[in-house]
């Protein structure tokens, strides 16, 4: 089972962390990071489909993954 917290490899054989664990219309997403990252491509949305990870592209999509995302660092930091 896929967790946030959790550490996983990439066909690349990089390693990511997962950052958070988000549903939305039905679909699971990932947002994960290289354990080491140097620039703003380490972090990135993923989808997660049948134990497979597949890069998110569609920006309809990304832009309410981001929202959501921002709008849980907010209500932590308040």
């Amino acid at each position: 089972m896929i967790e946030k917290g959790k550490i996983i490899e990439l066909e690349n054989n990089d390693e990511y962390y997962i950052i958070d664990k988000i549903k939305l219309k039905g679909r699971c997403y990932l947002y994960i990071s290289k354990l080491n990252p140097i620039n703003g491509h380490d972090l990135c949305f993923v989808e997660y489909i049948d134990d497979k990870i597949f890069p998110v592209s569609n920006d309809s999509i990304l832009t309410e993954l981001l929202l959501l995302i921002s709008k849980q660092e907010i209500k932590r930091n308040s």
